[in-house]
């Protein structure tokens, strides 16, 4: 695999996803959840994004 500027963009992307939604599970509940579980949550909707951004472009759809 060739590590150019849009991979390096991409992982960035899928980086900051990650650590928005760790944020925001740790935030946003009243009741504390663990760093672990916080972790795992960011991973989880890091990892959909990365196959949703894999997938996409290969979707078309056409208007008739």
């Amino acid at each position: 695999m060739e590590f150019n500027k849009d991979t390096l963009k991409k992982v960035i992307k899928y980086v900051l996803m990650m650590v928005v939604v760790t944020f925001a599970a740790l935030s946003v509940p009243k009741q504390l959840i663990s760093m672990n579980d916080a972790y795992l949550i960011g991973f989880v909707a890091a990892s959909v994004f990365v196959v949703l951004d894999l997938v996409m472009p290969s979707i078309c759809l056409t208007r008739q």
